[in-house]
């Protein structure tokens, strides 16, 4: 049985809440389709006409704008205005078909851990792991994923990422397959057709576990040291010059440094791994995601990191840095 974290949010009687999460507690009780298309079906759209107010010596008059509409939900809440070309995507179309076929083509070796939507329904996702994790060093756990992400209102393309999620910290990490790239398609008049492109890429979710295996065990291996681990801090971020303008931005600096420096040494979610390429690699995942403070959801922060590709970009530069240390 592979442990995951608890459920964070239970209830989808209404979407008249900003966000809505459900994680499974464990594989052997993934999340059915039924109960995502349930909550889904509280997050259908469709285009409205848009007006002008006028008043006149007639009265109050209403003028259609032409070139505008507005993408509502059905209990009619406007999310956004947009051009008339614009498509839909409805989630079950875009997200859980993609992300049910995933689960047939398992055969039973992937189960749905996670979905959930933020924006008022505006923005949602799907996350798709494999029954069986990846185990490195005979203690990390690391759980491949398939991360489905879209939205009705137009803010996000629909998109899907292949990431890896580690048990004992829940960072989400990017994937390890550095020829892949995710697939985004956005809410163009003749992208409903582009739909089923996904489902050809989620395939790809088998053989991230075999590429995670690879590249982990061998940043397991490396010997890393920290005076490596703040070369890698200063090649990421280099030091903003101490001139009197930039006295409040050296200090942040500074201060993200020791704070990487301490997550390296002292954090239980990284120091078992001190030592070693990986367990660099670890602390600055954690920090990017962990670390900082959140004036709203951290949840819906990381969800809304994992669908724009930000850690994806933030890891892959990160990794490029340690294998070159």
């Amino acid at each position: 049985m592979t442990q995951t974290h608890d459920t964070t949010a239970t209830s989808t009687a209404t979407l008249e809440r900003q966000v809505v999460f459900k994680t499974a507690k464990d594989s052997s009780s993934g999340i059915s389709p039924d109960e995502v298309r349930s909550a889904f079906a509280e997050a259908r759209f469709s285009k409205v006409p848009l007006y002008t107010v006028r008043l006149d010596e007639d009265g109050v008059g209403y003028t259609e704008i032409p070139d505008r509409i507005g993408i509502a939900k059905d209990n009619g809440r406007v999310l956004n205005v947009v051009s008339p070309g614009y498509a839909i995507h409805q989630y079950e179309q875009s997200l859980l078909d993609p992300a049910q076929e995933l689960l047939q083509v398992a055969d039973g070796d992937a189960y749905i851990q996670a979905y959930g939507l933020t924006n008022w329904g505006g923005r949602a996702f799907i996350s798709v792991g494999l029954t069986e994790p990846v185990v490195l060093g005979g203690y990390d756990i690391i759980n491949p994923y398939a991360f489905l992400s879209g939205s009705g209102d137009g803010s996000w393309a629909t998109t899907q990422r292949i990431g890896n999620f580690r048990m004992f910290c829940t960072n989400q990490l990017t994937s390890f397959q550095r020829s892949r790239a995710a697939v985004k398609i956005r809410h163009t008049s003749k992208s409903v057709d582009r739909l089923p492109l996904i489902n050809a890429t989620l395939i790809g979710l088998i053989t991230e576990a075999s590429e995670l295996r690879t590249i982990g065990e061998r940043l397991m291996s490396t010997p890393f040291t920290e005076r490596q681990l703040l070369s890698v801090h200063s090649r990421l971020t280099p030091e903003p010059e101490a001139t009197g303008e930039n006295k409040a931005a050296c200090t942040r600096w500074q201060n993200r440094r020791d704070e990487l420096l301490q997550c390296y040494r002292f954090d239980p979610r990284v120091s078992p791994l001190k030592g070693s390429a990986w367990g660099a690699y670890q602390a600055f995942s954690t920090l990017n995601i962990h670390g900082g403070n959140v004036r709203r959801n951290r949840d819906a922060r990381t969800v809304e990191m994992v669908a724009s590709g930000k850690i994806a970009t933030y890891d892959h530069k990160v990794l490029r840095l340690i294998e070159s240390s």
